[in-house]
C-alpha cells in the first residue's frame, strides 16, 4: 500500500502499469448503516444503526423531557421530589422499566407510583405511534 503522494506500481495480466499520484482517486463510501468522514489522512467510520438497546435509551430520554415538562405544567419547584407512574405501550414499559432508575434521577422521583397512588397532576404524550401517560404528585 503506497501512502498519499506516493506512486505505485500494479500488475496486472502480468504487466506492471505504474501509478502516480494525480493518476488516483481516493474516495470513501459508507456502507450502509455507517458513517463515515475523512479529514488529514484519517477515516473514523461509526456504526449508525439502532438497536434494541439504544431504542429503548432513546425512549428512556424522551420520557424525562415529557416529566420535566410535566412538573414544570404542575407548577413544582425545581427541587420539589415527586412521585412518578409512567405508564403506555409495551415499548414505554420496557423503556421505563429498563431505565427507571435513571427516570427517577433525573427527574427527582423518590418513589414510582402504583396505580392509584393519588396523582396530582396527569397528562399524555405521543411520538411516531408511541403514546404515555405521566402521573405524577409533590413530595410533601
Amino acid at each position: 500500500m503506497a501512502a498519499a503522494g506516493e506512486s505505485f506500481d500494479l500488475v496486472l495480466d502480468g504487466e506492471s502499469i505504474r501509478f502516480e499520484s494525480e493518476d488516483v482517486l481516493v474516495e470513501s463510501v459508507a456502507a450502509e448503516g455507517y458513517a463515515c468522514a475523512e479529514d488529514g489522512g484519517y477515516l473514523v467510520g461509526l456504526d449508525t444503526r439502532l438497536d434494541d438497546g439504544l431504542l429503548q435509551e432513546g425512549l428512556a430520554r424522551e420520557l424525562v423531557r415529557s416529566v420535566q415538562d410535566a412538573r414544570k405544567q404542575a407548577g413544582l419547584n425545581v427541587s420539589d421530589r415527586i412521585v412518578l407512574r409512567v405508564t403506555g405501550d409495551g415499548a414505554v414499559e420496557a423503556a421505563a422499566t429498563a431505565h427507571r432508575e435513571f427516570l427517577m434521577d433525573e427527574t427527582l422521583a423518590s418513589d414510582w407510583g402504583e396505580e392509584g397512588f393519588g396523582a396530582t397532576y396527569t397528562c399524555e404524550h405521543s411520538q411516531d405511534d408511541i403514546q404515555w401517560k405521566i402521573e405524577l404528585a409533590r413530595v410533601e
